[in-house]
């Protein structure tokens, strides 16, 4: 009688083990899901502002060469593009963490 008691409480003690990883294993899923869409979001980004670096980089570079506008509006093109650039720096290095949190929930 008490062997089955003992198995009948195992048994039960089983599967709500089972019921626990299940709903880790659904939690885990959902926030691997979101550090993915976060890496997307922040490589996206990352990758527009290096083209914006770019391009603003050039044009006040081609703009210093020609001399057609004023030193002013040269060094606000410059400093716009250096804060894309410290911006850029901020994301990689939010992506990296976001790359190491989202590998670590994909496990």
């Amino acid at each position: 009688m008490e062997s089955q008691q003992a198995n009948t409480f195992r048994l039960q003690h089983i599967s709500e083990i089972r019921k626990t990883i299940n709903y880790e294993k659904r939690k885990r899923t959902h926030l691997s899901k979101k550090y993915h869409t976060g890496v997307k979001a922040v490589t996206i980004v990352d990758n527009a502002l290096v083209g914006f670096t770019m391009v603003l980089g050039s044009v006040g570079i081609t703009l210093l060469s020609t001399a057609a506008v004023t030193c002013p509006v040269i060094i606000a093109i410059e400093a716009t593009a250096l804060t894309a650039g410290i911006i850029r720096v901020a994301g990689s290095q939010a992506n990296k963490r976001l790359s190491k949190k989202w590998k670590n929930t994909k496990r």
